[in-house]
C-alpha cells in the first residue's frame, strides 16, 4: 500500500472532524428552529394542519414580518396564532391591539409541572386530544411575574378551555372587546398527531371560533418576506452576507484549504515502491509439484513428505531427528497420546514407499490415493496436537 492513499484518508478524515467540530461549537445559536412552522413536515412541524385548514376552505394566511407590525394595523379584528419554536414565558400582549376585538393565541407556554402523566388523553367537545407533558396552568396560581407590567391583565380571571384535574392545558384571558388564548403544549396539533381524533378538531375550532381572519406568525420561524427582505438589504448577496456570521464561513473555507495544501505536500523527495521479490522457494515446489505430476510419482511425493512427518513426530514425542525403528516410535506415541499404534499407519506405509523408490520400483498410484494418505496425516497431525 502506499502513502499517498493514506495521506489521503488522513486529510478527509481530519476535515470532516474539524467542519463537525466547528459546526457544533461555532454556529450561530440564533439560528430559528422548524418547530410550530407550517412550512415544516417534520413530526413537531404544523404542515399537516395548515393544509388541513386550506382544504376546509377556512381563510388562513401566513404573516412574515415583525408582530409588532401586525399589531399596529387597525384593520378589522383578526386573529394571530404564535406557535414558539421553544416553551416561553407568559409575556405581556400588546394590549390596546387585544382591546379592539383581536385574537392573540400563543402556543408553547411554559406552565408548572405538575403529577400528571406524560402521555394523556384529554375529553374535548370534539373527541379526545392527545397530549404529551407534564406541564398545567394552575388557575389558583399567583400571576407570572412577566406579568407584573400589566397588573390588570394579570387579575383577569382565566377561563379554562381543556382541562383535566392536573389543571389546564389551554385556557384564555378576556381582555375587554378581545382575548388572548394560552396553550401549554407546543404540539397540540403537530404533524404527529394528525392520526388522533381530537387534536386537529380542537384547535381549528379554537382559532377560527371568533370568527375573524386567521393569520399564523411565521417570523418566529425565520420566514420572512420579500419586502421585509429589502427594507433591511437581505436581498441581495452582499447584504445577507453583510448580516450574516461569515467569519465561521471563511474559517471553515480556510482550514480546508490549508489541509488540501497539507495532504498534497510531500515531505521529501518521493521513494520508487521497490518491486517485490519473488518467493523462489514456493516457485520451486509448485514446479517440482507440476512435475512429479506430469511424471506421476506419488510415490516419490509420499517417500518425501512422509520422511518429513516421521521427523516431525519424533521431534514432538522427544526421539530427536534420527530414525528409529518403527517398535520404539509405536511405544513412545501409546505412552505419550494414549492413542492405539494403528493410528501411525500412514508413515509406516511411507516407509515403505521409500524402500521401493531407492530401489528404482513404481507402483503407479493415483491422485486418490494422494488425497487420502495426506487426509490420513492431517488427522495424525491433530491427535498430536
Amino acid at each position: 500500500m502506499t502513502t499517498q492513499p493514506i495521506r489521503q484518508r488522513w486529510f478527509w478524515a481530519i476535515a470532516l472532524g474539524a467542519l463537525l467540530l466547528l459546526s457544533m461549537f461555532g454556529a450561530p445559536n440564533a439560528t430559528p428552529s422548524q418547530h410550530g412552522s407550517t412550512y415544516s413536515r417534520t413530526p413537531a412541524g404544523y404542515g399537516a394542519w395548515y393544509a388541513e385548514l386550506q382544504q376546509q376552505g377556512i381563510d388562513v394566511q401566513r404573516w412574515q414580518r415583525p408582530a409588532s407590525e401586525f399589531f399596529d394595523e387597525t384593520e378589522t379584528p383578526r386573529t394571530l396564532v404564535q406557535i414558539f419554536p421553544t416553551l416561553s414565558p407568559v409575556m405581556p400582549p400588546d394590549l390596546d391591539w387585544v382591546a379592539q376585538g383581536n385574537v392573540l393565541v400563543q402556543v408553547g407556554i411554559r406552565s408548572p409541572v405538575t403529577a400528571a402523566p406524560f402521555r394523556s388523553q384529554v375529553e374535548s367537545p370534539v373527541g379526545a386530544v392527545r397530549v404529551e407533558t407534564r406541564r398545567r396552568y394552575q388557575p389558583d396560581a399567583p400571576p407570572a411575574e412577566t406579568l407584573a407590567e400589566t397588573p390588570e391583565f394579570a387579575s383577569q380571571e382565566a377561563r379554562l378551555r381543556l382541562a383535566d384535574e392536573a389543571g389546564a392545558l389551554v385556557w384564555e384571558v378576556p381582555w375587554q372587546q378581545g382575548q388572548v388564548m394560552y396553550i401549554a403544549t407546543p404540539h397540540l396539533a403537530a404533524n404527529a398527531y394528525q392520526t388522533e381524533a381530537g387534536n386537529f378538531a380542537f384547535f381549528t375550532d379554537l382559532v377560527t371560533e371568533p370568527g375573524h381572519p386567521l393569520w399564523v406568525d411565521e417570523y418566529l420561524h425565520g420566514y420572512v418576506d420579500a419586502d421585509e427582505l429589502a427594507e433591511t438589504g437581505r436581498d441581495t448577496l452582499l447584504g445577507y452576507l453583510a448580516q450574516t456570521p461569515v467569519a465561521l464561513l471563511a474559517l471553515q473555507a480556510g482550514i480546508l484549504v490549508l489541509l488540501a495544501v497539507w495532504g498534497d505536500r510531500r515531505l521529501g523527495p518521493p521513494h520508487p515502491q521497490p518491486n517485490p521479490k519473488p518467493d523462489t522457494g514456493d516457485a520451486y515446489i509448485r514446479a517440482l509439484g507440476a512435475v512429479l505430476h506430469k511424471a506421476e510419482r506419488v510415490e516419490f511425493v509420499v517417500a518425501l513428505v512422509g520422511q518429513a512427518e516421521r521427523r516431525r513426530l519424533q521431534r514432538s514425542l522427544g526421539l530427536g531427528l534420527d530414525p528409529v525403528e518403527d517398535d520404539k516410535l509405536m511405544a513412545a506415541w501409546q505412552q505419550q497420546t494414549g492413542q492405539p499404534a494403528a493410528e501411525l499407519a500412514p508413515l509406516r506405509s511411507a516407509t515403505v514407499h521409500t524402500a521401493k523408490v531407492q530401489d528404482g520400483k513404481r507402483r503407479g498410484r493415483t491422485d486418490r490415493f494422494l488425497v487420502a494418505w495426506l487426509d490420513q496425516l492431517h488427522r495424525l497431525r491433530r491427535r498430536l496436537s
